[in-house]
């Protein structure tokens, strides 16, 4: 429920309000809503820093499926006595 001062959003019901009307006359009510958001520039940098990672992520990853592993062997004889 969000408290306006004496107003509450539960009770901005048009029965109420129609009710109220028919008791008290007419009735007017101005109700501005002011947003009180915090945190969205701490979340939008760790977007764009999760992005950079991933990028480099993206990266890392194509240069690794492009690299080639090359594995020679060379035998080694040794002459054993019995």
């Amino acid at each position: 429920m969000i408290k306006t001062g004496n107003i509450s959003a539960h009770d901005v019901d048009s029965t109420k309000i129609k009710k109220s009307n028919q008791k008290q006359g007419k009735m007017h009510m101005d109700c501005t809503i002011k947003p009180n958001v915090t945190g969205v520039t701490e979340i939008t940098k760790l977007f764009e820093l999760a992005n950079e990672q991933a990028v480099k992520l993206q990266e890392t990853l194509d240069k690794i499926s492009k690299a080639t592993i090359n594995i020679n062997v060379e035998p080694i004889f040794t002459r054993k006595e019995d």
